[in-house]
């Protein structure tokens, strides 16, 4: 898919939600004719999912996407008529090699990286997180990234967490495909 198809795609998805003053808004939005024939040429929209990134974005016990993320196509679909396609069997991982490849037209919840830049067209983000590392209670030795020196960090394989990860070159990283792993 090219990188244009992309951008018109991220524009109008990121464009109807910031035109929602909220949840239950009842005005009609008033798309450009660019958006018109955007909607009426592309009914169906690819996404990528990470099925574990609780609250962010989820599949649940009836394998149905959920979480906030979700939330936010649901909007996008019910204001717009757009179809949102997704594989509940992808994790993460796969997730992203799929839209390495083009095969993924968008993906809800992803964090920005520098190495993604090259294959994905970011906007304004409507979510922000923190990121954490999280140790056993008992450990009181770990302070701050530098006191990872040395010892093996998990991470899930292709999150922003393991490219902001690789900044720290003697952390040793072990990425899993998922976060149960």
């Amino acid at each position: 898919m090219k990188k244009q198809y992309r951008y018109v795609l991220l524009f109008f998805c990121l464009s109807t939600f910031l035109s929602l003053s909220s949840l239950f808004a009842t005005t009609v939005l008033d798309f450009t004719v660019q958006e018109q024939a955007f909607i009426k040429e592309h009914s169906a929209v690819r996404i990528g999912i990470d099925p574990n990134f609780m609250p962010f974005e989820f599949i649940n016990d009836k394998h149905v996407h959920s979480g906030i993320a979700a939330d936010i196509l649901a909007l996008v679909s019910q204001r717009t008529g757009l179809v949102f396609i997704y594989d509940p069997e992808l994790n993460w991982a796969e997730s992203m090699q799929l839209s390495r490849e083009g095969k993924i037209d968008l993906l809800a919840a992803v964090g920005h990286t520098e190495e993604r830049e090259q294959f994905l067209l970011y906007l304004k983000p409507y979510l922000q997180f923190q990121r954490a590392i999280v140790l056993q209670s008992t450990n009181d030795s770990i302070k701050n990234f530098t006191d990872l020196q040395g010892r093996q960090v998990a991470v899930q394989q292709d999150s922003s967490h393991e490219g902001f990860l690789r900044a720290y070159p003697d952390i040793l990283l072990r990425p899993y495909p998922t976060v149960q792993e």
